[in-house]
């Protein structure tokens, strides 16, 4: 039918003789929208649905052009086939794209571009409005992208609300949904894509042909019986092969429909490959792609269960996976990888399912996940227990860069980080010890408890609510009083999706700990550390700022218009907690001669590493 309707136009551009002069141009359309996240809502779900409604919407603006044009107005074209004659015929590009924020909320800008070649726009309407099954395909596709957008809209509304109130019960349903959803709209933009490059070849083809036969202008007799011969061979040069016999054959034939947006040939052909029962993985992937737009996730698993009870090949209980939920799929890779540890593919699926595109607002143990996967992934790879499990190495080619671009991001975060992804920085007073806790992603809520005690405690929350969560931020301090002994500090929080993390230990020695914190401060303050005062007609040097963190000094040399100190200044040593208390014993200045220049100070610490030499003029 396809191959008629194109030797039809065809013909039809042979019997038109006209001259006409026109001032082609490029007229631009191009659309800014601003998608905000948070909560359910993650950056990559929001990049998703931002790049499709700005694409969307530029490609309405570009169809009031092809609306505007006389071959348009005079076929009486419906509104609906002018969009998706614009989405079949128009390729639209993100040109721009950057984060931004509002009040207390992310977002992200993106700008999209439609180019309009006035030159070449007739020839390519007459062609798609010939093609009425190629335009009716592009026009289910653009409604079940309407369909998805305005899904996103409603999970929008209920995360805008859901971030407004203190119960936040469902972010993690939100989540889950806006995944799913940015998953189907990312389906579903590959097909249009596909369908628009299938598109834009078969114009390409008729405009050869055309062209090669307005140059011989003499063999325009030829009888329409050779066109359709030329058109058949054309048709073979695609891929199409007629009457075919063997696997690869259908396989070749599927492919080539798909791309062309013949989804009922390419389903049937899909449908007579798999009768072979072959252990071939990527048949299945690109089969359920479309699948799953045209009869969604449940009817496509009502597909895949008939095809289950006709096959023996232990692939497509593999495959049957992918139409699961995540949670569901998760548990089946694992079981199968257990089943069968030599089966790299399955590698590769887990890790996308810990990716942050399958998993928005993921903790640092589901990038662990990731990465350990990905490793396993590359591992089997190498080890030849994956190629032998495509037919198409292009794809074969798609995943390994995909798994490399995913496993070099992940290197940006540290191993040590992943596996413990906690840290504690002690600080004295003169109260005691504080310990300090940095986590490395947003925690639920955090426990501790010292190694002498039973049982965690919470450290409680403040009231400050979470950028990235929503929820009130847990305190990250805990204080304990000073015995001088050392202490254990046991550590654990829950992440985001409720996991319990850790527990992790820290040790602390009171020693070293008091002594780094006076160091830290002593470094910070070295201006400070002395200071010149005349009393009673002498000349006095005041050590008053070292004395009261010498806590962390070992020794003090000082120097008398002297670039390098040679003397020591003396002083009790200090074991307490906090400011050093400044007793009678406690010296706290020298006398030096009334007419000194300068003087210079150099700190050996309680680690016994020295300080820079520090130099203090006396002002006139």
């Amino acid at each position: 039918m396809k191959q008629f309707q194109i030797i039809a136009f065809i013909c039809f551009l042979l019997v038109m003789v006209f001259v006409s002069v026109s001032y082609a141009e490029v007229k631009t359309y191009t659309m800014t929208v601003r998608q905000l996240f948070g909560g359910g809502q993650s950056p990559d779900s929001a990049t998703v649905s931002a790049v499709t409604k700005a694409k969307r919407e530029a490609l309405e603006q570009a169809g009031t052009y092809i609306e505007s044009m006389t071959l348009v107005r005079d076929s009486a074209v419906a509104v609906d086939e002018i969009f998706a004659l614009a989405a079949g015929l128009l390729k639209t590009e993100i040109v721009t794209r950057k984060n931004i924020m509002e009040g207390n909320l992310f977002g992200i800008e993106v700008t999209a571009r439609v180019d309009v070649d006035t030159a070449v726009m007739e020839m390519r309407v007459k062609a798609l409005l010939s093609d009425r099954g190629s335009l009716e395909e592009i026009k289910k596709l653009k409604v079940r992208e309407r369909d998805l957008l305005d899904r996103v809209r409603e999970l929008e509304e209920k995360n805008m609300a859901m971030l407004k109130s203190p119960d936040k019960s469902a972010e993690k349903d939100l989540s889950r949904a806006f995944g799913e959803t940015s998953a189907e709209l990312e389906d579903l933009g590959r097909l249009l894509d596909a369908k628009v490059a299938a598109i834009a070849r078969d114009i390409a083809e008729i405009k050869q042909a055309t062209t090669r036969i307005e140059k011989s202008q003499e063999k325009m007799t030829l009888s329409l019986d050779k066109i359709s011969m030329g058109f058949e061979e054309l048709a073979r040069q695609g891929g199409i092969i007629s009457s075919p016999k063997i696997p690869e054959e259908y396989y070749s034939n599927a492919r080539v429909y798909e791309l062309r947006g013949d989804y009922g040939n390419a389903r049937r052909a899909y449908m007579e490959y798999f009768r072979f029962d072959l252990d071939f993985i990527d048949p299945h992937v690109r089969f359920q792609t479309f699948l799953k737009v045209q009869e969604g996730r449940e009817g496509a698993r009502e597909v895949y269960e008939y095809i289950r009870k006709q096959s023996k090949s232990f692939v497509i209980p593999f495959v049957s996976l992918f139409l699961l939920d995540r949670e569901a799929r998760v548990r089946g890779f694992e079981e199968f990888a257990r089943k069968r540890p030599d089966f790299g593919p399955t590698y590769y699926e887990l890790s996308r399912d810990y990716s942050e595109a399958r998993l928005p607002g993921r903790g640092i143990e589901d990038k662990r996940r990731e990465k350990e996967y990905l490793e396993k992934f590359l591992a089997a790879y190498k080890a030849g227990h994956f190629v032998r499990w495509l037919i198409d190495k292009a794809l074969v080619a798609e995943y390994l860069a995909d798994a490399e671009r995913r496993l070099a991001e992940l290197w940006t975060t540290p191993a040590a980080l992943m596996e413990k992804p906690v840290s504690v920085s002690w600080m004295k007073s003169n109260a005691g010890w504080t310990a300090t806790m940095m986590i490395a992603e947003p925690a639920g809520e955090v426990f501790y408890r010292l190694d002498s005690e039973p049982s965690f405690k919470s450290t409680g929350h403040t009231q400050i609510r979470h950028p990235q969560t929503g929820k009130p931020m847990p305190v990250m301090f805990v204080s304990f009083p000073f015995t001088g002994k050392p202490l254990k500090l046991w550590v654990k929080y829950k992440d985001r999706q409720g996991r319990e993390m850790g527990p992790w230990d820290f040790a602390l020695d009171p020693g070293g700990e008091a002594g780094r914190g006076d160091k830290d401060i002593l470094e910070m303050t070295k201006t400070s550390w002395v200071s010149f005062r005349e009393f009673d007609g002498r000349t006095l040097v005041y050590f008053t700022h070292l004395m009261s963190w010498r806590g962390g000094i070992n020794r003090i040399y000082y120097g008398v218009d002297k670039e390098n100190p040679d003397r020591e200044f003396r002083f009790p040593p200090h074991k307490g907690a906090g400011t050093a208390s400044i007793t009678e014993d406690v010296p706290v200045y020298v006398e030096v001669p009334s007419g000194v220049r300068f003087v210079t100070v150099r700190v050996v610490y309680f680690d016994q590493t020295r300080s820079d030499v520090v130099k203090f003029g006396k002002s006139e």
